[in-house]
């Protein structure tokens, strides 16, 4: 049912039902059906939408005079409201008396009852011609009707801004002329030091062109000062050692292209010409990446540090790091040498020349902590039941005086000692003669028998009995001599990268990572004197 918003008016859909109900006494015939053309006693309209009139609809919410009684806000109207003709001078909304003003069940303002007609449409402009340029008469300043311009106007009512004008010939000295000349000096004062300025800021921005972007370099391969330093960052003996060892690289580190992920994609375009060196450009010498690549692999320091300290963003210094592991593996990989059975015998220690003459190389494994994969055959494949942690294993085989003389690719934990020693490639380095000594995991008898070599490791227990003293001596004998692959494994290990837990992303160079410390580890002094 539709009612009459207005406050105490009845009117509704149900009253004009009635009345269409009752018969008319002058047609006979239901009112304003038929013929019966009679006018209904009221008409109700809706409310202006929010879409096609938001102002008259707001006009008529506020003339309702209402509160909605749940929030305490404005009376807003509903769809179903509707407001009757008695309301409206016209009867109905029309141009003159578009909003209902009668009997709203309050007493209205003067100003409120005032119906406001629409604006008129804006009459045509007509174009004004432009007024000829004269120029103003000079007028005397007695006169009351001056013409001033704006500015004149501004100058006229701020004090600050007086300023004093006249008709001066050239070199006067009057008030007018000097005020206007100190402020012309000013201005010059000020361009000057406006240009100035600009020049210093491109020539600051020149400079800032030619220095390469990036963090400060806080530390340089001069940073070293003594033999103890260098030992510390590179493992090297000495400072000389590591000027020496550089300057042998330096040839061949000017033609080293730098390792580019596979992940980047090779552009298509091809550069033109001949590009003066291999690799990207460097923003470090040659010498400071190598020291960076050595502190990278002695001291384990992370990426993001090493960037920090020299100055790089963390994608070069890792760039920088790859490409240097590779290069120095091809190029210190002679230091990893099998010597002959004459040179082995010529620097014999005395401890093994009482013992054990014939002997060649000393084995043993070792495994190095690694971090646990997220593919479940890789993490079976690298689990060590011995160490219960993800590892890689590798081979070791030392000469007598403790330099390594063979190393192994990396293995998966899982590997046992026996598969990486023939898988290797080590057996086919036995000669005929050789005595090759090892713990109890290496039984590796029947490998050495089909070359004409011996094994020498310490005697199995036989059961609950206990050994011969036989037995014991030989066992105490192998144990002495093979403790010394533990120290040179040890000394492997000095290197930081190989003694924590070693970071997965760097497994795809883990050997040319192992080479490069074996080679270091070479170019120590002797292990056993």
């Amino acid at each position: 049912m539709q009612l009459c918003a207005v406050v105490n008016c009845s009117n509704s859909t149900y009253h004009l039902e009635k009345w269409r109900s009752e018969i008319c006494p002058k047609h006979g015939t239901n009112n304003g059906l038929g013929c019966c053309d009679c006018p209904p006693p009221f008409k109700l309209f809706p409310f202006p939408t929010e879409k096609k009139n938001p102002d008259a609809r707001r006009r008529w919410n506020k003339l309702m005079n209402k509160r909605d009684a749940e929030t305490k806000k404005n009376w807003l109207n509903k769809p179903h409201d509707r407001v009757c003709s008695r309301h409206f001078p016209d009867g109905t909304p029309t141009k003159a008396h578009p909003d209902p003003v009668l009997h709203l069940g309050y007493t209205m303002s003067s100003s409120d009852q005032k119906v406001t007609p629409k604006r008129p449409p804006p009459s045509k402009r007509v174009a004004i011609s432009e007024p000829s340029e004269k120029k103003p008469r000079m007028e005397s300043m007695d006169e009351v009707d001056v013409v001033m311009t704006p500015t004149e106007k501004a100058e006229l009512d701020h004090g600050y801004t007086k300023t004093y004008k006249c008709d001066c010939r050239e070199d006067c000295d009057c008030q007018g002329c000097f005020s206007k000349q100190v402020r012309i000096n000013s201005r010059e004062n000020r361009v000057e030091q406006l240009e100035q300025e600009v020049i210093s800021l491109k020539t600051l921005q020149e400079e800032s062109k030619k220095t390469p972007r990036g963090k400060k370099q806080v530390f340089t391969a001069n940073t070293l000062k003594s033999d103890s330093d260098v030992n510390l960052c590179t493992g090297l003996r000495s400072k000389q050692a590591f000027n020496d060892m550089y300057e042998y690289l330096e040839p061949y580190a000017k033609k080293m292209t730098y390792w580019k992920s596979t992940n980047t994609e090779k552009s298509s375009k091809k550069k033109k010409g001949t590009p003066q060196k291999c690799g990207a450009n460097r923003k470090l010498n040659m010498r400071d990446e190598f020291l960076l690549t050595l502190m990278r692999l002695r001291l384990g320091l992370t990426i993001n540090f090493l960037a920090i300290i020299f100055g790089l963003v963390p994608s070069s210094c890792s760039q920088v790091v790859n490409s240097w592991v590779r290069f120095l593996s091809v190029t210190l990989k002679p230091l990893i040498v099998w010597p002959s059975r004459i040179a082995i015998t010529e620097s014999l220690p005395p401890q093994f020349r009482e013992k054990c003459r014939k002997i060649r190389c000393i084995l043993d494994c070792t495994e190095i902590f690694i971090e646990r994969p997220r593919c479940l055959d890789l993490q079976a494949a690298t689990w060590s039941d011995y160490k219960k942690h993800n590892t890689m294993k590798l081979l070791v085989g030392i000469t007598p005086n403790g330099h390594i003389s063979f190393l192994s690719k990396a293995y998966g934990g899982r590997a046992s000692d026996v598969f990486i020693t023939r898988k290797s490639g080590f057996l086919d380095l036995v000669e005929p003669n050789d005595v090759i000594m090892a713990d109890r995991g290496f039984p590796i008898q029947e490998d050495l028998l089909l070359r004409n070599a011996t094994l020498s490791i310490p005697p199995a227990a036989q059961g609950k009995r206990q050994m011969t003293r036989s037995k014991v001596g030989q066992t105490k004998t192998v144990a002495n001599l093979r403790i010394h692959v533990e120290r040179a494994i040890n000394r492997l290990k000095d290197f930081k990268i190989l003694e924590g837990t070693f970071p997965i992303t760097l497994l795809p160079a883990a050997d040319d990572i192992l080479t490069v410390c074996a080679a270091l580890v070479n170019l120590q002094p002797d292990l056993i004197k």
